[in-house]
């Protein structure tokens, strides 16, 4: 499908197969995307802000640069996908599958990443400030020198999952952990284990 083509009909391309399209800086904002097939496709600075991909399949999607500001992607499967320098403020990925996505130098402030599977996800300098991080998995996950600041974390490593933050200095593992204002910027200690605490 041609850009253009794309930009006429974008509110008609739910449940559509884009295997592999080329999107690169098309327009595509408020575009209803749901269910719609992604897989492989480059949509490189493109214009996502408040389209909906809930339950969309962008596994191996190259979204570079891309503008995802309000975007609802809840229950989307991105595993694999590349959000270098991406914007996703206020998008909703919610109970999304982000297995090994790379959110490097991303802006996700106030995302929604509820019951979210981020086993193995980079988030090398990535701001998540005021980020809903409600029992989402960080199982593997690389923080090193993400900014926290007042993210919601709670009830984070529930069902004895243990969620490690990658720091420039080391490893922290936080198991059963309930934090409400909490900033890991520039965090100084190393191979610390936090066991059913509780940070107010």
């Amino acid at each position: 499908m041609s850009k253009s083509k794309a930009e006429k009909n974008k509110q008609n391309l739910k449940g559509a197969n884009l295997q592999g399209a080329d999107f690169t800086g098309t327009n595509l904002m408020q575009a209803n995307l749901r269910g719609a097939n992604l897989m492989q496709a480059n949509l490189n600075e493109a214009k996502l802000n408040g389209a909906k991909l809930i339950r969309a399949d962008l596994t191996g999607a190259d979204l570079t640069g891309t503008d995802l500001t309000g975007t609802d992607l809840t229950e989307a499967k991105l595993t694999d996908t590349n959000f270098t320098r991406a914007i996703l403020i206020e998008a909703k990925l919610i109970r999304a599958d982000l297995t090994g996505t790379n959110f490097t130098r991303a802006n996700l402030m106030w995302v929604n990443l509820t019951l979210a599977d981020l086993t193995g996800a980079i988030f090398t300098e990535t701001k998540l400030m005021q980020a809903i991080l409600i029992e989402t998995n960080f199982t593997r996950a690389n923080l090193m020198q993400t900014k926290l600041t007042e993210a919601d974390l709670t009830r984070q490593t529930s069902c004895g999952r243990i969620l490690r933050w990658q720091t420039s200095q080391g490893q922290i593992s936080l198991r059963q952990t309930s934090c409400r204002l909490i900033s890991l910027r520039q965090i100084s200690l190393e191979q610390i284990s936090l066991e059913q605490i509780s940070l107010g």
